[in-house]
């Protein structure tokens, strides 16, 4: 879709440093433009893994064609890899939506916490998690491969 020059990438990015930077001017001050960025950081990620799935490949299936480009993908592993990049994009919001609330309504102690401990661990769960999973589903759907994680 194309709105004169700008296509929806381009219109995407803008609409995410437009509310950034409403956000920003609704902190007020410099320290809370600091706490934001934590959101900002959710803010891309999440967009980036939305955008993908809009427009294909997904994120997942192009770290998967970076590290192995002579991987071969069939309907099944560009299913999972879309599915994995939409579990990734609901986490960036559920996130962000976090690290709003910490900068905007809790203590420094808490935002810190949160942004600087337990979205990390998050992350850290969500990495694993989804490794162990792969693993069970290679070896589940492609016995041959599985050995090869």
């Amino acid at each position: 879709m194309a709105v004169g020059r700008l296509d929806t990438k381009h219109l995407l990015g803008l609409l995410g440093i437009a509310t950034f930077c409403a956000l920003a001017w609704w902190a007020g001050s410099r320290f809370q433009l600091v706490k934001l960025y934590p959101v900002f950081v959710s803010m891309v990620g999440g967009s980036y893994a939305l955008w993908t799935l809009a427009y294909p490949p997904s994120a997942a299936e192009r770290l998967v064609r970076l590290s192995n480009p002579t991987e071969r993908f069939d309907d099944r592993k560009t299913t999972y890899t879309r599915r994995v990049t939409a579990m990734w994009a609901m986490f960036f919001i559920a996130n962000g939506a976090v690290a709003t609330y910490t900068a905007m309504h809790t203590s420094t102690g808490v935002w810190a916490m949160y942004n600087g401990l337990i979205s990390y661990l998050l992350i850290g769960a969500l990495l694993g998690g989804e490794y162990l999973f792969r693993l069970w589903y290679r070896k589940r759907h492609y016995p041959a491969s599985s050995a090869a994680a």
